[in-house]
């Protein structure tokens, strides 16, 4: 049996196209006014207008399915950069695609050696929770944040790229801390064009959100995540040492995201320890390869969601909703992303099953599974995240359908897309897309029958 310090390391392999995503057709853009350089434009060093354009695109509630035309050859600097963090990268018409590959190792270390995570010689951001939990000394190297859901903004990457220049060093960052920290830093840094190191310390960021290249912020009042671009890192370390300071909802949180993968490699028996986990449980070296394999493996086939990594997102399209309504409504004890995960995978495994996609022994399996274990939250712990003692009442409802239809994934105004499943390991497939078409209709029919279930 191996020891948390004996894990093998994964090597993941990418290649892509850039811009990532190719047009379907075209949205040719009117003549707007851009107005002039606004502050963050200035601190990010992007064209004046770009902000502009950005708000314009999202009220145009334009798709990654559309690149972009404009007619005016003196007005393309702001449209390319919108272009390209627009939804993590867009097509702008007659731009040539390039192809990029690379290739990087995640390492299972041993233990927090300062001297291996933080060299002297680079340039570290660090997380100031994690910075205070572990002792970590200030040093002119090193750059401390404390970011969450509601700073996870354009302002927050214009401010880091400031403090970057400020240190004068122009070498690869060290990126230390958990998920939201790490799409910020990293977007950060691919802006800069600076290749970075991802250090995750919360088990969410270990089994997901540092692996696979994802990078990007919020942008209110549009969604989460909506500007980004895809930038994969140097290495990611792990060591199961930084979860010793977790609090134990991170940590519940995390195994969301690890519950998540194992369903999707088709393995009941691994899903079945993951829930069973807990900070009491010792055993979960034994499982966390396997759960970080699940996606590097996926990223590896399909780095820019173009087909099966789409697959990943899971229970995301109603978490995320949910995270919407929750930081807004109740900011002082906002849902966290992987409690929120959990209670979209539950809905999800329920709607595929109303749907009549999932069969009876697999929607049993995972619906008991999820209910037998602490990752999903309660009805009364979601009432409480979402502000409300009615979670069928109306105006939450269209609430949660406006967040729904701000996911990336949808194409279409009077729909909404998902992932669903028909068994372990097999989400649903159409037309080669594994997103699902779902009527709003049939959401609101979903959900009520889901709630009804759920809190009984």
């Amino acid at each position: 049996m191996s020891t948390p310090y004996q894990i093998a390391p994964l090597s993941v392999s990418w290649a892509m196209p850039d811009p990532p995503m190719p047009a379907q057709e075209y949205f040719k853009w009117p003549d707007i006014a851009l107005g002039a350089t606004t502050p963050l434009e200035q601190k990010l060093g992007w064209p004046g207008g770009t902000l502009r354009v950005l708000d314009e695109a999202f009220q145009r509630q334009l798709t990654r399915k559309y690149g972009w035309e404009i007619s005016s050859k003196s007005r393309q600097a702001p449209f390319h950069m919108a272009a390209r963090v627009f939804r993590r990268g867009v097509a702008m018409k007659d731009q040539k695609a390039e192809q990029k590959a690379g290739q990087y190792r995640i390492r299972f270390i041993k233990a927090l050696n300062w001297n291996d995570l933080l060299p002297h010689t680079q340039l570290c951001i660090i997380d100031q929770a994690v910075a205070e939990a572990h002792d970590i000394q200030a040093r002119p190297n090193r750059i401390f944040m404390r970011l969450d859901e509601q700073s996870k903004t354009l302002e927050s990457v214009a401010e880091l790229r400031v403090l970057a220049k400020k240190t004068g060093l122009h070498t690869p960052w060290t990126i230390v801390g958990g998920g939201i920290l790490a799409d910020t830093a990293a977007f950060a840094a691919a802006l800069d064009g600076q290749s970075f190191r991802l250090v995750p310390t919360t088990l969410l960021s270990m089994v997901d959100a540092c692996i696979g290249g994802k990078t990007g912020v919020n942008f209110s009042p549009y969604g989460k995540n909506q500007l980004g671009l895809f930038a994969f890192p140097q290495e990611v370390l792990i060591a199961l040492d930084w979860l010793t300071t977790l609090p134990p909802r991170e940590y519940l949180a995390g195994l969301a995201e690890g519950w998540k993968h194992a369903v999707l490699r088709g393995d009941p028996a691994l899903a079945e320890k993951v829930a069973q986990l807990d900070r009491r449980t010792q055993d979960l070296h034994l499982y966390l390869r396997d759960l970080v394999a699940v996606k590097a493996e996926i990223v590896a086939q399909d780095p820019t969601e173009q087909g099966l990594r789409a697959a990943l997102n899971l229970g995301h399209t109603l978490a995320h909703a949910i995270e919407r309504i929750s930081q807004d409504k109740n900011p002082a004890d906002s849902i966290l992303h992987g409690e929120a995960v959990g209670i979209g995978l539950l809905f999800c495994i329920d709607m595929s099953h109303t749907l009549g996609h999932l069969n009876d022994e697999a929607w049993q399996a995972m619906t008991r599974q999820l209910k037998e274990s602490r990752i999903v939250p309660s009805p009364a712990d979601l009432q409480r995240f979402l502000a409300t003692d009615d979670l069928l009442n109306p105006g939450l409802m269209q609430e949660l359908l406006v967040g729904i239809k701000q996911d990336k994934k949808n194409m279409e105004s009077h729909a909404s897309e998902w992932v669903l499943l028909k068994d372990w390991g097999k989400p649903l497939q159409d037309r080669g897309r594994y997103t699902i078409t779902v009527s709003d209709d049939d959401w609101r029919r979903c959900y009520q029958s889901f709630i009804k279930n759920w809190a009984q």
